[in-house]
């Protein structure tokens, strides 16, 4: 009884003692988390100052190109980019050649896609002034939407030389800010630099890659950016690179999955070492079973087989090869795996980068039909073009659904309903075309083609833009049925890999999928001979709380945690010793008493034992989890190797380049001419080689699951053309 006293008064003493620690550290941690946790405020638009009113692209518009765009709430948004400004306070059509300004794109432009409007009205053009440097004008940057989080996300890119040190949007070298991801809330429309992403295997630091290939996948909510690369002007860790000579390609795929508004996701995702550094393509999400797939088209890769990630490359600048179009590679989302798959056609069109992307999807999801617009095919003129083609799947077919003469290129698309609008980019001079215009668009930044009439009309219908776009006619008249859908051709002349039969017909068991030898992760330092494969992959992405790094917002929630984790452990201290002096003492007690009720050992012999467990019955039904795997028919046929060679382009094409041809142009870019493989070594070395220094475990880690359809999409953007080693390029002196 006295023990009793005694270890009840150390108990109550003991609660009192931690119940005021505690109360002290739930203070001390509310002081530490607003104070040393920093989250930045958000900063409200500008009102336009009479310097701004002049470079008020709204107001006076000349040209603009190597911006971003993306689709939001009825309107699309445009950030950044290069531009012509009329001088005298002129617009495009007012503005004689060669009488512009050099310059950013400092502020935000919004088009209203609410009503009627034609390519030269201004009405439907509004300005969001930026406060200065929040966030920063960039070149060949990429703008991310999620709908429920209802923000805009602008990352990569980099800065630029255009202009002058008074024009604005010039930023100086030693004035270059780190790289950081800023998100603009279009309810508020005030700018914040994000801060509280769950990031998983992105570790410290978010590179600023630019000429990366980017979408949206609406019905994921996700979205996602592919490589690019990083140059002086992209961020301080860079300021002794060479100007715009020495780059460092970025490997892997950084993913945002904003399922959970309040706590988005940030995953770097392993890519596979066939695809090699890849710059200036596009990229779509295509909405084929629960998750989809990504669509990577044209861009340029390295011509060294053997160039790594993750290092500066001096001379990078020159010497690329454009990627042709006789193969396309898809991300199945599902399965977190890459595949190259071949395309086919009566004609191809020749392999090109700085082109945009928009998908028409037929009503009854027979035929996903992604629409390409534009591009360069190499800098010479005579082969820049600026016909629209679209890529049919699952058949694979090329359709040229559009021609024209002249040269467009790094600009941006959006299909919305039955209106395709090209917003910006730069064209070359004809007949020649050897040289970029030094004059205005001839029209505000939106062009404006109709996919019913097959034609530029410069007229945005607006019942049209809540119609749905059904299959060109071209495209029907190759894979059958009609316009609403009911294709024919469900599959393509043959699939490089035989497991997107599964990933195109939903309807079939999806097996597990086994890749190749040859599929080798860039995780490691890759070799073109790999002996090992990927092991399996959770198809989902791993939730924050399981393996989410702490973001730099979340030292309150550890605070707690540890506040917590401290009350816990008091409390079993307190549970052992009450169980040790008072409980255990009762038991033993007890324990004597039922002891001289019960049956002694030979009363109870004779009795049958009592069955705990069935395993050795053989009746015994099995369980889910021993059931066989399903097999696949063929595991892992390997993918193809090498891109094809053969003359392929459009009809009207005099030059129709090989893949790796070399082309010069009048700033001494030179394209490769070495054809590109599966299995080429690429490696990544040192510990900067993705968007950021990460662990070997995000490889082929696919994304949260979700579904439904996708709405017009933002494509990536292109940079500007690239010179020889050692030659700065571009008239204006922009980065590369």
């Amino acid at each position: 009884m006295e023990t009793s006293i005694i270890v009840l008064s150390l108990l109550t003493w003991i609660l009192s003692v931690n119940a005021e620690d505690f109360d002290k550290r739930q203070a001390s941690n509310t002081t530490a988390s607003s104070t040393s946790s920093f989250t930045p405020l958000p900063i409200p638009s500008q009102a336009p100052t009479v310097n701004s009113s002049t470079y008020d692209l709204t107001q006076h518009y000349c040209r603009l190109w190597r911006h971003a765009s993306v689709y939001a709430n009825g309107s699309i948004y445009i950030d950044s980019g290069d531009t012509f400004t009329p001088q005298g306070n002129g617009t495009f059509n007012t503005t004689p050649p060669g009488e512009h300004d050099e310059g950013m794109n400092v502020n935000l432009l919004v088009i209203d896609l609410s009503r009627n409007f034609t390519e030269n009205d201004t009405f439907p053009y509004r300005t969001i002034h930026k406060p200065p440097g929040v966030p920063p004008a960039l070149e060949d940057s990429a703008l991310w939407y999620s709908a429920l989080t209802r923000k805009i996300y602008q990352l990569g890119g980099w800065f630029s030389r255009s202009g002058s040190p008074g024009t604005p949007g010039y930023v100086a070298t030693q004035s270059i800010p780190e790289a950081a991801i800023w998100e603009f809330d279009i309810d508020t429309e005030t700018w914040t630099q994000s801060t509280e992403f769950h990031n998983v295997n992105t570790g410290h630091k978010i590179d600023r890659p630019g000429a990366a290939a980017h979408c949206d996948a609406p019905g994921l909510n996700q979205s996602f950016i592919f490589e690019g690369f990083v140059q002086q002007m992209s961020d301080p860790d860079y300021i002794n690179y060479s100007l715009y000579d020495t780059f460092k390609y970025i490997e892997g795929m950084l993913s945002l999955d904003t399922s959970q508004p309040k706590s988005p996701v940030l995953t770097n995702i392993t890519i596979p070492t066939f695809l090699g550094p890849r710059t200036d393509g596009s990229m779509i999400h295509v909405p084929i079973g629960p998750k989809g797939i990504l669509v990577l088209i044209g861009g340029q890769t390295t011509q060294d087989a053997n160039t790594p990630w993750g290092v500066p490359i001096p001379g990078a600048s020159g010497g690329n090869i454009v990627i042709n179009m006789t193969q396309v590679d898809l991300y199945d989302i599902e399965s977190g795996y890459w595949f190259r798959q071949d395309t086919f056609g009566d004609a191809i069109p020749a392999g090109r980068a700085a082109l945009c992307l928009a998908l028409i999807t037929a009503p009854d999801n027979s035929s996903w039909n992604i629409i390409m617009v534009a591009g360069v095919l190499t800098f010479n003129g005579a082969t820049s073009r600026q016909e629209i083609w679209a890529l049919s799947l699952p058949t694979f077919n090329w359709i040229r659904l559009y021609g024209q003469e002249g040269a467009l290129y790094r600009h941006t698309c959006h299909l919305v309903g039955e209106n395709l609008l090209i917003i910006g980019g730069m064209e070359r001079t004809l007949p020649a075309g050897d040289n970029d215009v030094k004059s205005c668009q001839s029209s505000m930044p939106a062009r404006i083609f109709s996919i019913p009439l097959n034609n530029y009309t410069g007229k945005f219908d607006y019942p049209g833009s809540l119609r749905p776009a059904l299959v060109p006619p071209q495209v029907v008249s190759m894979i059958g049925g009609t316009t609403t859908g009911g294709a024919s051709k469900l599959s393509p002349l043959y699939w490089s890999d035989i497991y997107l039969q599964y990933v195109f017909n939903p309807a079939l068991n999806r097996p597990t999928y086994t890749p190749a030898s040859t599929y080798t992760l860039a995780t490691a330092t890759a070799t073109s001979t790999p002996t090992t494969s990927p092991s399996k992959i959770p198809s989902s992405s791993p939730s924050p709380s399981a393996t989410a790094t702490t973001s730099p917002g979340s030292s309150h929630t550890g605070a707690i945690a540890g506040g917590v984790v401290g009350g816990v452990a008091w409390l079993a201290l307190i549970s052992f010793l009450a169980f040790y002096f008072i409980i255990r003492p009762k038991r033993r007690r007890a324990d004597d008493f039922r002891r001289s009720e019960l049956p002694s050992y030979q009363e109870t012999k004779g009795h049958p034992p009592v069955e705990i467990d069935d395993r050795n019955n053989p009746n015994r039904q099995p369980r889910n989890n021993d059931d066989p795997p399903v097999e696949m028919p063929i595991p892992g046929s390997p993918t193809p190797v090498g891109w094809h060679d053969e003359r392929v382009g459009e009809s009207g094409d005099n030059l129709a380049p090989l893949v790796g041809d070399w082309s010069e142009n009048h700033e001494g870019d030179v394209w490769g001419r070495e054809a590109v493989g599966v299995g080429r070594g690429h490696k990544r070395v040192g510990s900067e080689s993705r968007f950021s220094d990460i662990s070997n475990e995000s490889g082929n880690t696919a994304s949260k699951s979700g579904s439904g359809s996708s709405p017009p999409v933002s494509p990536s953007i292109p940079r500007k053309e690239i010179g020889t080693a050692g030659v700065q390029i571009s008239h204006s002196d922009s980065a590369a």
